[in-house]
């Protein structure tokens, strides 16, 4: 699609058409879609020549072109000109030099961003926490982890990630995550010290998604049956993460050797055709 995109771009500049920025910025999406990098400079580089308005969409798909050439040391470098000229940025902007922070595993400055966007009450928004969570999971920075899951599930961006089943077991669906946002979020619920040993109806999530408690639950806890508390279901769903064999989903097999090996819990896969759902037992795994 990029050549014969630009090159009907270029037949509208040899008929002396002037493109105006709405084409421009297309062009400069398409350079976003190869890696075309160098050919979206030039296309920027143009429009401030012949001072064609540059908005936000302008300067997105130039770092979605940057990101996707490799070049997301130039995304990074270029933000603070692009911040200076006062240009209104929006969250899809800061969610694409939050990717750039991420190719480049620039943790400080994927911090400072945050810092930016929070001051300026530009929104969070899932895709925001889920770059920035996976970030901070793979530099074992696990506070900040823990600091931006609850402030999701505050502002409701993880609505649905918890639920509880009838017999009042956790259930945390991981459909659609990442593997470094999933280990985080297992992360959460299961190792934060906060809740390690509460019951599902006394953890702080539980609390958060109180309106799924139905009576069932409430009254089998109210009998002094804790066992449920005591275990979670895991979600990861199967999807394309399915291992060559078909034997196992990729996801679940790595989320499971995670918690057993990382966490030190117990797993058990109780559904043998399921393969993307497994049980954890919030319990140390006995020496």
């Amino acid at each position: 699609k990029f050549e014969p995109g630009m090159r009907l771009f270029n037949e509208m500049l040899c008929e002396g058409v002037c493109p105006d920025s709405t084409v421009y910025d297309a062009a400069i999406l398409l350079c976003s879609s190869c890696g075309e990098w160098k050919k979206a400079l030039e296309l920027m580089e143009t429009m401030e020549d012949r001072r064609l308005k540059i908005t936000r969409i302008t300067y997105n798909n130039l770092l979605l072109a940057l990101n996707k050439g490799g070049r997301w040391d130039l995304s990074l470098r270029i933000f603070p000109d692009i911040n200076r000229k006062k240009v209104k940025l929006d969250t899809a902007f800061y969610n694409t030099l939050l990717m750039s922070c991420q190719l480049g595993a620039q943790f400080d400055t994927a911090d400072d961003i945050l810092s930016i966007m929070n001051k300026g009450r530009i929104e969070l928004d899932v895709i925001t926490y889920s770059i920035a969570i996976g970030l901070f999971e793979s530099d074992q920075q696990y506070d900040k982890c823990f600091d931006l899951i609850s402030a999701g599930f505050r502002q409701g961006v993880f609505r649905g990630v918890i639920k509880t089943t009838k017999s009042g077991v956790e259930t945390l669906d991981l459909h659609r995550c990442s593997l470094p946002l999933a280990r985080a979020l297992v992360r959460y619920h299961l190792q934060n010290g906060k809740y390690v040993g509460m019951t599902a109806l006394e953890s702080p999530q539980s609390r958060c998604v109180s309106n799924m408690c139905d009576g069932a639950k409430k009254r089998t806890l109210e009998r002094g049956d804790t066992k449920s508390g005591k275990r979670m279901w895991i979600i990861t769903g199967k999807g394309s993460h399915v291992l060559a064999d078909g034997t196992c989903g990729k996801l679940r097999n790595s989320i499971a050797t995670f918690v057993q090996e990382e966490l030190k819990l117990s797993v058990e896969f109780p559904e043998e055709h399921n393969l993307g759902r497994m049980l954890v037992h919030k319990e140390p795994l006995s020496n």
